[in-house]
């Protein structure tokens, strides 16, 4: 009952979402992140997209939005002006 309600929650979030597929660029970039920063998966694949979606439109338009502080780190670390939840 609960897992059915923060489905349905999730879905209508997910609705205000652009919801775009990793390509093999990005997918190599995740890996390279947990390589080098020690990155939980998801972690990782959230990075990446931001690294990628940098450098289509600039890092100076772009601010990296987290709450932990491994992913903040790592993301300073690879150029992102990063805004910290942690």
């Amino acid at each position: 009952r609960l897992r059915n309600s923060i489905l349905t929650l999730l879905e209508g979030h997910l609705q205000h979402f652009d919801l775009i597929p990793m390509d093999p660029e990005q997918i190599e970039i995740s890996l390279r992140l947990v390589r080098r920063h020690s990155l939980r998966a998801a972690d990782a694949i959230h990075l990446a997209a931001a690294s990628f979606l940098a450098r289509e439109v600039g890092r100076t338009h772009l601010q990296f939005l987290t709450a932990d502080r491994e992913q903040a780190s790592a993301a300073a670390a690879e150029g992102l002006k990063v805004i910290s939840l942690s």
